[in-house]
């Protein structure tokens, strides 16, 4: 938040006390200058106080100083002086090479960075100040307890989008105990798309910061002959299945070397018979709940 213009819309979506027209505007955070203009003065912003100019100036200099940091590529993300989350986009410079293709965000070297407790608190004290509503002694005292009830440890969102395609991702907290795992590199699937991806956007909530050494988009086409390979695979799936809780069995025929992939509930991984040997399978997670399996075999299975 930056402008006036979006002190007013802010004000009309947290203080609508102070105008009963303020309850009936939708998309405040969407104003546009004749809006902005024609709730002015209904949210006590024709002449804003310096409270609120120095506010939006802060938030201007942050955002600044973030763009220097990110001209060479997205390095850092940051939250401004209320703790709002910005929306980040990267531009994909010939949109056109992607249609068609399956695209991946690929972030490494993650660092996330957070506010402390009195760093939260005046964060609260600065919305009440932009919403233009008192932060009285009971409400510090109730933000205060709600902060140290409520800690993040460590946690955080990331948002991904492009067009109609959304992409989530939770860093589990300190307090997640054994399931606790500090993510520092990822690899988002945003889909596969016939259509033209122009830019791609990242949000993020709960840290104050989000730090990456690269982020870079991946592209995967899937033309004619991808579309051949997984027709081909498909015809070779296992038949005449047979699934128990310990054994998995069924039937593929094949003329020459290829892969068969499936998947099965996570567990210790056994053995498999193919053409009468045993063969350990190569194996590596898929999601948390699936392990792939890898199998190569000549002839029927």
């Amino acid at each position: 938040m930056t402008t006036l213009q979006q002190a007013i819309g802010y004000r009309l979506d947290n203080n609508v006390n102070q105008s009963l027209s303020a309850k009936h505007v939708k998309n405040a955070d969407q104003l546009t200058p004749k809006e902005a203009a024609q709730y002015a003065a209904a949210t006590n912003l024709t002449h804003p106080s310096k409270t609120v100019t120095n506010l939006l100036k802060q938030n201007q200099q942050l955002i600044t100083k973030n763009q220097k940091a990110n001209q060479s590529g997205l390095t850092t993300m940051t939250s401004d002086l209320l703790g709002q989350r910005q929306t980040y986009q990267l531009t994909l410079k010939q949109p056109q090479r992607y249609k068609n293709c399956e695209l991946y965000v690929e972030l490494s070297g993650i660092k996330a960075s957070f506010a402390s407790t009195s760093d939260r608190q005046t964060l609260a004290s600065n919305r009440y100040k932009m919403a233009g509503t008192p932060f009285t002694k009971s409400q510090r005292l109730n933000s205060w307890r709600t902060i140290v009830k409520s800690p993040f440890f460590d946690s955080y969102d990331l948002t991904v989008s492009a067009n109609h395609t959304k992409t989530d991702f939770t860093q589990l907290g300190i307090n997640n105990m054994s399931d606790y795992e500090p993510k520092h590199q990822l690899l988002l699937n945003m889909g596969y798309s016939t259509r033209l991806r122009k830019t791609i956007s990242l949000s993020f909530t709960n840290a104050k910061q989000l730090h990456f050494k690269r982020v870079r988009i991946i592209a995967v086409p899937f033309g004619r002959q991808y579309r051949q390979e997984t027709t081909h695979l498909q015809r070779q799936a296992l038949n005449h299945l047979t699934v128990t809780n310990n054994h998995v069995s069924g039937t593929s025929s094949t003329d020459k070397p290829t892969i068969l992939t499936t998947s099965i509930p996570y567990s210790s991984v056994g053995t498999s018979l193919l053409t009468g040997g045993q063969q350990q399978p190569s194996k590596s997670i898929v999601g948390s709940l699936a392990r792939e399996f890898r199998l190569v075999a000549t002839g029927s299975s």
